[in-house]
């Protein structure tokens, strides 16, 4: 039989509270560490955060503005406002090479010349592709070509009272204005290839921004229809009881603000504040383009004003015809003639590059 250790009540008590205190040492141990390490993530946290916006206040993000007002292109009389698919191609590619990657188009147009949307959507389109983000800020109405614009940008803010869409083609000539569908109707082959050639940029532009391109389509034809419901999204037939029918096939797709925002194409901003603080950027510097805008414009005002005094010339020469007193020669009103041609000549070159 083997004899049992016994040991000292007193051993077994000091062993016990060593035991005890061991484990609540390291216990406060761990929990003032793990206090320590939450103040010091916390304290982190917040310098991050001040660092940010301390950084703003010294490094502000920069906003390049396009005020896009008038026609879209030089379609209207001499002396309307209208701006230039060149002037905004140069000025964009001239603000990204400065540094600037936010660009705000502020529209106000009832629309334009085919050709010059195209042109500024593929400028915005070419833009987007190097990182630049556009934002398309309705300031009352986007129709027909300038709502085209605005569904190439990335995100819509909209005025309250603001209108976009009315988007057919439409052709003017000696008999008057006709649109594009009518003129064809005739012609189904010619009338599928034209509308096959034009849907590609808006096509474009809704895989690029991620849109429907059904929306699109609703504004530029006639028998398009178009529903939405929160489920489905933007569909061209009805998909749900609970869909609303926002285009019928006997009208084309306006919105106005309210559906804009209930549909999730834009958000309602009363003013460029509004539009700068929901993109996170209130403290921006808002670099105008107006001057670069202005560069096409301003000068097809001066070949107007060239064009209007060889005209005056010609017909104070035709007046003085013969006239014994500082009269004039046929020849000298036929070069007169001659000069006003070649003028308009120019203009209509000019207007055509815009």
């Amino acid at each position: 039989m083997t004899e049992s250790k016994r040991f000292p009540i007193s051993c077994v008590v000091f062993a016990l509270l060593t035991v005890v205190t061991w484990a609540m040492t390291s216990g406060m141990t761990a929990v003032m560490a793990a206090g320590m390490t939450g103040r010091v993530h916390a304290h982190a946290g917040s310098d991050t955060q001040e660092q940010r916006t301390q950084e703003q206040r010294t490094n502000p993000p920069r906003v390049a503005l396009f005020r896009m007002h008038g026609a879209v292109g030089p379609c209207s009389r001499d002396g309307d406002e209208w701006f230039s698919a060149t002037d905004f191609a140069n000025a964009v590619v001239k603000a990204e090479n400065d540094g600037v990657k936010t660009m705000i188009l502020d529209i106000h147009s009832g629309g334009g010349l085919v050709e010059s949307e195209e042109r500024i959507i593929k400028a915005i389109l070419e833009s987007a592709k190097r990182g630049t983000r556009f934002i398309a800020f309705i300031n009352s109405d986007a129709g027909s070509a300038a709502a085209l614009i605005s569904l190439a940008c990335k995100h819509i803010f909209v005025t309250p009272a603001a209108k976009l869409g009315a988007a057919v083609t439409v052709l003017s000539g000696p008999d008057g204005t006709v649109s594009k569908a009518k003129a064809m109707k005739d012609d189904p082959d010619l009338a599928a290839k034209y509308e096959s050639f034009d849907a590609a940029i808006h096509q474009a532009a809704a895989d690029q921004t991620g849109r429907s391109p059904l929306i699109a389509t609703a504004m530029r034809q006639m028998k398009a229809e178009l529903w939405w419901s929160p489920s489905s999204g933007f569909t061209a037939t009805k998909q749900s009881d609970s869909a609303e029918q926002l285009d019928t096939s006997d009208r084309v797709l306006t919105l106005t603000a309210v559906q804009v925002a209930r549909t999730g194409i834009g958000t309602e901003a009363s003013s460029l504040p509004d539009v700068l603080r929901s993109l996170g950027m209130s403290g921006a510097v808002v670099e105008d383009q107006k001057s670069e805008m202005a560069k096409s414009p301003n000068k097809l005002k001066v070949l107007y004003k060239a064009l209007r005094n060889l005209q005056a010339k010609a017909a104070d020469s035709r007046a003085r015809e013969g006239n014994a007193q500082g009269g004039t020669t046929p020849a000298m009103t036929a070069s007169f003639q001659a000069q006003c041609s070649k003028k308009q000549d120019e203009i209509t070159r000019f207007e055509r590059t815009n």
